[in-house]
């Protein structure tokens, strides 16, 4: 677990540090679940063309379908998530969408609709949510499906906002085609940088989205479980995001500072769960 744990520090460490606040007995699992998760998001960004992407989410893929299983041993953290999923039944079906959706972000077009970017980022973001407050919960409340949906979007939006400017060198523009048509955008011309100001009220549009799921999920909080609430400590980070976003969009890429990143997560952990955010 070590292994995993480092892992996860590496490529996110917000994450790591809040699953430091997940009880002792099940933060191995949870672990595990948010090293996969966040493995699943760099892949596209480590692989140079999207067929070895492809190659690689599809061995994740047969993984959790059970078809690996003597490769699975060999790598830790596919051997923890598998144990993961076993001990808590977690649903396998969850994973495998998580991994066909980041399928899409190895390719460069534009979502073709706002609601297919939701489902894409609910997908990504809103399953790790959902299955850690599983995870945490032998009977889930009803309302972890809100709080999760609607966070992990509101998370989604923030972070494709935050590395707009990294996204745009590798030639993905995430805005969708029928926002664009609303700002008169085409995918060149973003690319190209002809219409800037029209680009700023594009991704304008994606922030106060990211700001109403946020809301969304935040009303939803005081239904949770208080066994729950640990699950949800990273969604504390994506209003201050957000506010960085406001700041450096659309040239800069947005990031909290690590003492910031702690602090609120630590913050986050001493509030009643109607309040986690």
């Amino acid at each position: 677990m070590d292994a995993i744990a480092a892992q996860l520090r590496e490529a996110d460490s917000a994450q790591f540090f809040a699953t430091l606040f997940i009880p002792e007995d099940k933060r191995p699992a949870v672990m595990a679940l948010r090293a996969f998760a966040t493995e699943m998001a760099r892949i596209p960004w480590l692989v140079s063309e999207p067929m070895l992407g492809e190659i690689r989410l599809q061995w994740w893929h047969e993984v959790l379908a059970g078809e690996r299983s003597g490769e699975a041993v060999a790598n830790p953290l596919a051997a923890a998530l598998v144990q993961t999923v076993e001990t808590y039944n977690l649903p396998v079906a969850a994973l495998q969408g998580l991994i066909a959706a980041r399928v899409e972000d190895l390719y460069a077009d534009p979502p073709p609709t706002l609601n297919d970017l939701e489902g894409r980022l609910g997908e990504c973001h809103s399953v790790p949510y959902r299955l850690a407050a599983m995870i945490l919960s032998q009977q889930a409340s009803a309302a972890v499906a809100d709080v999760a949906g609607h966070g992990g979007v509101a998370e989604g939006l923030a972070d494709l906002l935050a590395r707009w400017p990294l996204l745009l060198r590798r030639g993905r523009v995430m805005i969708p085609q029928d926002v664009m048509a609303q700002y008169d955008l085409t995918r060149e011309s973003v690319l190209a940088g002809t219409a800037p100001e029209a680009t700023r009220r594009a991704l304008g549009h994606l922030a106060a989205l990211a700001q109403k799921h946020r809301a969304q999920a935040a009303a939803s909080l005081a239904g949770l479980n208080a066994s729950e609430a640990p699950a949800f400590l990273p969604l504390t980070l994506v209003e201050p995001l957000l506010s960085r976003v406001e700041r450096t969009m659309p040239d800069g890429v947005a990031s909290l500072p690590q003492w910031r990143v702690q602090f609120d997560l630590w913050r986050a952990s001493k509030r009643d769960v109607a309040r986690l955010f």
